[in-house]
C-alpha cells in the first residue's frame, strides 16, 4: 500500500495537492492524513482516491522497498538489527481492505441482480 509520503510524491507528480485528494474523500486533511499513515482507509475511500488520482487500486496497494524492517535497537556488538520480513501489519492491513473492498462490490452487484430482476417481472 502506497505510503503517506509515496503518495504526496504522486500527488506532485499528478500536480494536486494531498488537500484536494483528502476532500475528494469526504475526509478532512488531517483525518485523511491519519488514515493513511496507519493504513486505515477504508476501501470506499481508496477507490475515491484511486479516480481523482487516475490510477488503478492495484497501484495503490504496491508495496516497494519492503523486504526488510529496521528495528531500533542494538546488538552486544553495537551493530543494527533487522528483522526480514515483509511488512506483516502493513500486509494485514493490505488484505483486510481487499475484503472489505470485495464486500462493497459484492453488495453493488447484488443491487443490479435486484435490479434486473426488477425489470425482468415488468416484461
Amino acid at each position: 500500500m502506497l505510503s503517506y509520503n509515496e503518495l504526496c510524491d504522486l500527488c506532485e507528480k499528478k500536480h494536486v495537492t494531498i488537500t484536494e485528494v483528502a476532500r475528494n474523500s469526504r475526509m478532512t486533511l488531517s483525518g485523511f492524513r491519519n488514515a493513511m499513515r496507519k493504513y486505515a482507509l477504508t476501501a470506499d475511500k481508496i477507490v475515491l482516491v484511486c479516480e481523482f488520482l487516475q490510477i488503478t487500486p492495484n497501484d495503490f496497494f504496491q508495496v516497494k522497498n519492503k523486504e526488510s524492517v529496521h528495528i531500533g535497537s542494538q546488538n552486544q556488538f553495537g551493530q543494527n538489527q533487522v528483522m526480514n520480513q515483509v511488512g506483516i501489519d502493513e500486509l494485514k492491513s493490505t488484505i483486510d481492505l481487499l475484503r472489505n473492498e470485495l464486500s462493497i462490490k459484492n453488495m453493488q452487484l447484488a443491487q443490479k441482480d435486484e435490479q434486473i430482476n426488477q425489470l425482468l417481472t415488468k416484461l
